[in-house]
């Protein structure tokens, strides 16, 4: 956005986290697809993605089959999970796999759920993204 493109601030301790948040029906998991494609072709990173949207299946089974179609690591979740604890899990085997970026992919909300945003909150604070 705006006149200048600035790129992303990788420079980190392994894996730099990229947590996408936003509304539901707002393209999250499918622009967590794009961000990794491009990460990986234009700056050769190795990049993991997971899905911590327990609250529909299929957004797992989505993004499982695009990391398949852009070439990034899927790190499996499933809607038992607690989404803190599959961003957790996914950071401990980001860093086992020497992955560069890890991407999570979040539930999308609205301002007025308080619980929806409380669980963005704890997301944040486990996964400490870039």
């Amino acid at each position: 956005m705006g006149n200048n493109n600035e790129s992303l601030n990788l420079a980190q301790q392994p894996p730099a986290v990229i947590l996408m948040a936003g509304l539901q029906g707002a393209g999250k998991t499918t622009s967590a697809a794009k961000l990794s494609r491009y990460l990986s072709d234009r700056e050769k990173k190795k990049v993991m993605v997971v899905s911590a949207d327990v609250y529909r299946p299929a957004a797992i089974e989505q993004l499982k089959t695009l990391a398949g179609e852009v070439g990034a690591e899927f790190f499996p979740s499933s809607v038992n999970e607690k989404p803190v604890a599959i961003v957790k899990a996914a950071i401990a085997a980001a860093k086992t796999q020497f992955i560069d970026v890890l991407i999570i992919d979040t539930a999308g909300r609205l301002a007025i759920d308080d619980d929806m945003m409380a669980e963005i909150k704890e997301i944040h604070a486990g996964g400490q993204p870039s």
